[in-house]
């Protein structure tokens, strides 16, 4: 909800949470509810709940700094996660993540049988494997194959982020 303000807001919205942008958070509330729609409506009703909390404490808490500073010692609306508040200022900020430092881009795989023949099936050939890796280059397929097995080669299939069919053991 932050960030869809202040990076489409004005510049008053950009620099301060005060006063409540109610038209931005209506306009991303309808923004996520027709995404909602169209990826899984089970999830409406809890998206729902959620940002309606979210705005009740937005408008509740009346923040004027969007982050915690703690030079001056006015709690924003954000807080760094793993900042150290009172327990009591931890009730009217939400926690932040501020790094991707965790954030990988290793190569994640499933083998899946969903796309074969009853023949490939039963031979135990051509299985397909699910995979996504940040390009197309024969060192991403080694890393894959390593991974995967070491007896089976790779074929891309697609798109680099799609699939590989997988032929083995060699």
């Amino acid at each position: 909800m932050a960030s869809y303000v202040r990076q489409t807001g004005d510049q008053n919205q950009a620099n301060s949470p005060r006063p409540v942008p109610e038209q931005k958070l209506a306009e991303l509330r309808a923004l996520l509810q027709k995404r909602i729609d169209i990826v899984d409506q089970e999830e409406a009703e809890a998206f729902e709940k959620k940002f309606t909390q979210r705005l009740s404490q937005w408008r509740s808490w009346q923040r004027t700094e969007w982050e915690t500073k703690r030079v001056d010692g006015d709690v924003g609306l954000l807080t760094r996660a793993g900042s150290y508040l009172s327990a009591e200022d931890w009730e009217f900020t939400w926690a932040t993540p501020q790094s991707m430092r965790n954030v990988d881009a290793e190569c994640s795989t499933e083998i899946t049988r969903e796309y074969l023949t009853s023949e490939e099936i039963l031979s135990g050939e051509g299985l397909l494997m699910r995979a996504s890796w940040s390009n197309d280059s024969d060192a991403d397929r080694r890393h894959l194959r390593s991974r995967a097995h070491p007896g089976l080669s790779l074929e891309s299939v697609g798109s680099p982020i799609d699939r590989a069919r997988v032929h083995g053991p060699t």
